[in-house]
């Protein structure tokens, strides 16, 4: 436990934390993380001791989280100079471990000297030597960033779902999407360890996109063929192997036809396998089995459906030694319907193993779609790619499942609400209950599907303080928080600059929003404080990857919500020098990206500022640290927009600002008061609009009065004007003066 001193030379906060300490460590040997990799486990170098300090040198966090709510996840950065006279961090013989890129790095915080709190984690992207002009004093510039810097960095390849699911499936050993271009001339083997291509002739890619989960498929023809050689190991013990395509009957065949010909070695029983549909019955599918010399050994009868017009259907043939016999076993399944399994049959002899699939020119497979024939060297009896059903397209996911299989196939560590998640993660509770449902999943690069699970939930993705990456869903984490931090302004615990803006740069009255496969839902306010009558019209609009149209209106009422937040100013930007908060630095180091802060009294730091709380969000922030330095700018938006509405019983008194009061559009003061005044006559009027709650269980209730906020502890009278029984009004309010809640109630979506 090394580290280095830590403000050590500012009084008052060394009095508090007298054996705080700055941790720089590096991992060198660490492996390629994972899904599920927590880091812990990695050997972990403590490097603080190099790390340059002196003319102001500091370590700088930027940033973590996100500039604002409109802008997707961006990678969290980090940069420092260390002293490398010994050349321990630059390339040659002279190092006890391998320099070099993607190693991993993280800067921490103990105030204790011992108990760690990460404030950024990555992976090294550049270090540059460099020396001063005697060339004998070395240093290296070391720039290290999240994650999702190095997913940036290069175009990564565009899978399908089923193309996705079956490439991290350690059971596929042959795999063919059949997803080629227009003008492929072959369809290319989609596993690394299998350059077995699969050859065809007459048949026309890229035609048909009728599985969801797919590419365009290629369609046949009366004389189209195919033929691919399967390579790996398999055995005839109970291990055997199974072949799975999915293939779409459009109209009843003209004749028999084998859509898929499995070929055997070392067979003593059958040689050839066949999956035929029959041209006199369209119920049933025929198992055939040959024989070396041609003799049809099996001829079996399997359904039984119709299989004409509905759709893809997944076909999953197995074969395996069971004892002295031959076991055999064809499952189906349609989008359209259930799947369903025939039961296994055995035949007498060695099963053998499968070297080809292939395909015999059949005028009765005019217009058929053929594709993902994928070769397993196991024996299964069902087969679906979990955890996702990535043959329909992963439609119905949850936001939150949907991230959790993806960082699983992709190999991304995952940390989900605060908890890093593991490999024996059951997603099934993260797919029920109040979680966003998606669409079809696109092909798209892996941080485009991430984002776009973020956005239909209005979540909050983000890296740099974990091995990969970060999601914060909105139901369950991001409404109705508790405030992690509350700053006093009065008590110097805000920095300057404090900037309010007053601009539009954030506002949305009016939005659009559509489903890439289906309809479309505008949503506008036209008479709030930021209302189309009030200030014009602000619009946006967004594709988002939402199951039903019926979410869209939601979807858009939420993001105009977002955009008309009614604050008298928005706060960009909050400076925190934390050297100064020695009694707030341990809640500091608990803050995440999406956390609620607090600031009470900034009128009394800053003239003339409406008075009243400013609850905000934190985006996300930049971060300086060395020895003598720790300040922070923390990016903010308004939080009074997470405050959703609670049903409560009126003896409920828990949640005075997120249990639903009805607001009123027409109460005004119908007296003037002076500042420090405790009671205030209110009028109501309008028919529409009834009296205020007088139920004691109901109070304290937060108003705004003539913009400054009040807390009303009861109300009395039966008829207009009624009595307010509040705290002491911070300032005058003129006869007239709006009366209304200071958290007016939001509605969940």
């Amino acid at each position: 436990m090394a580290g280095a001193p830590f403000l050590q030379n500012v009084p008052a906060f060394k009095a508090s934390n007298p054996n705080a300490k700055l941790f720089v460590e590096w991992a060198p040997t660490a492996p390629v993380p994972t899904f599920g990799d927590d880091s812990t486990g990695w050997t972990w170098v403590d490097i603080s001791g190099d790390v340059l300090q002196a003319d102001d040198g500091f370590i700088s966090i930027t940033p973590v989280g996100r500039s604002d709510a409109s802008t997707a996840m961006q990678p969290a950065g980090m940069t420092l100079v260390l002293d490398n006279r010994t050349g321990a961090y630059s390339k040659g013989p002279q190092n006890s471990v391998s320099v070099r890129l993607n190693i991993p790095i993280k800067v921490s915080i103990a105030l204790d000297g011992s108990t760690k709190f990460v404030r950024f984690q990555g992976y090294i992207w550049s270090l540059r030597p460099v020396w001063d002009q005697t060339g004998q004093y070395a240093r290296v510039e070391l720039s290290a960033a999240g994650m999702t810097r190095r997913l940036q960095q290069k175009s990564n390849p565009v899978l399908s779902s089923l193309k996705r699911a079956a490439l991290r499936d350690t059971r596929v050993c042959n795999y063919w999407s059949m997803e080629d271009l227009r003008n492929a001339q072959q369809f290319s083997s989609n596993v690394s360890s299998s350059s077995n291509p699969m050859t065809f002739s007459n048949m026309n890619p890229a035609q048909d996109s009728s599985l969801p989960g797919s590419g365009a498929l290629p369609t046949q023809t009366a004389t189209s063929t195919y033929s691919a050689n399967i390579s790996g190991t398999f055995t005839q013990s109970d291990a055997g192997s199974t072949i799975i395509f999915y293939h779409n009957a459009q109209v009843n065949p003209t004749g028999d036809t084998a859509i898929m010909r499995v070929h055997m070695r070392g067979s003593t029983s059958i040689t050839r396998w066949e999956i035929v549909l029959l041209s006199a019955d369209l119920t049933h599918v025929n198992i055939k089995g040959y024989a070396a010399d041609g003799t049809v050994v099996i001829n079996d009868l399997r359904g039984a459906f119709s299989y004409i017009g509905l759709g893809p259907i997944q076909y999953v043939f197995a074969v395996h030694q069971n004892g002295a016999n031959t076991e055999y076993n064809l499952a189906r399944g349609g989008i359209l319907f259930s799947g369903s399994t025939t039961g296994g049959s055995t035949t007498a002899g060695t099963c053998g193993t499968p070297f080809q699939v292939s395909m015999l020119a059949n005028a009765a497979n005019a217009g058929y779609v053929l594709g993902h024939v994928t070769v397993l060297n196991q024996y299964v009896t069902s087969y679906s790619p979990l955890p996702g059903q990535a043959w329909v397209g992963d439609n119905g996911d949850s936001s939150v499942s949907r991230v959790f299989r993806l960082c699983k196939e992709e190999n991304l560590p995952l940390t989900l609400n605060g908890i890093n998640l593991t490999g024996a993660f059951d997603p099934t509770p993260w797919a029920t209950g109040d979680y966003t449902w998606m669409d079809y999943q696109t092909q798209s690069p892996i941080l485009t599907l991430l984002q776009q699970c973020a956005d239909s939930d209005i979540g909050f993705l983000y890296d740099g303080l974990s091995p990969g990456v970060a999601l914060r869903n909105r139901r369950s984490n991001l409404e109705n928080q508790a405030v992690k931090l509350t700053l006093n302004a009065a008590a110097g615990q805000l920095s300057p600059p404090f900037q309010p803006e007053d601009d539009d740069q954030q506002i949305v009255n009016r939005f659009t929003a559509s489903r890439a496969t289906g309809g479309t839902a505008s949503y506008e306010d036209d008479t709030g404080d930021y209302g189309i009558n009030t200030i014009n019209v602000y619009d946006d609009s967004a594709t988002v990857s939402l199951r039903y149209d019926t979410q869209l209106t939601d979807y858009a009422g939420w993001k105009v919500h977002l955009g008309t937040v009614s604050q008298f100013y928005r706060y960009p930007t909050i400076t925190l020098d934390v050297r100064r908060l020695q009694s707030l630095a341990l809640t500091i180091l608990t803050i995440l990206p999406g956390d609620l802060i607090n600031i009470q009294n900034i009128s009394s730091f800053t003239s003339t500022h409406p008075a009243g709380d400013i609850l905000l969000m934190v985006q996300g922030w930049s971060e300086n640290l060395s020895g003598v330095r720790w300040d922070m700018v923390l990016n903010c938006t308004s939080s009074t927009v997470w405050r959703v509405g609670l049903l409560t019983t009126d003896t409920n008194t828990s949640d005075t600002i997120d249990a639903i009061h009805l607001d009123s559009e027409n109460s005004k003061l119908a007296a003037g008061v002076s500042g420090g005044a405790t009671s205030l006559s209110v009028a109501t009027t309008g028919g529409n609009n009834p009296l205020w709650t007088t139920a004691a269980a109901n109070f304290p209730i937060i108003l705004n009065v003539g913009g400054w906020q009040v807390t009303c502890t009861s109300i009395s009278g039966a008829s207009s004007p009624q009595t307010f029984t509040v705290n002491a009004m911070p300032g005058a309010a003129a006869i007239n003066s709006v009366v209304k809640l200071w958290y007016p109630p939001t509605l969940g979506i």
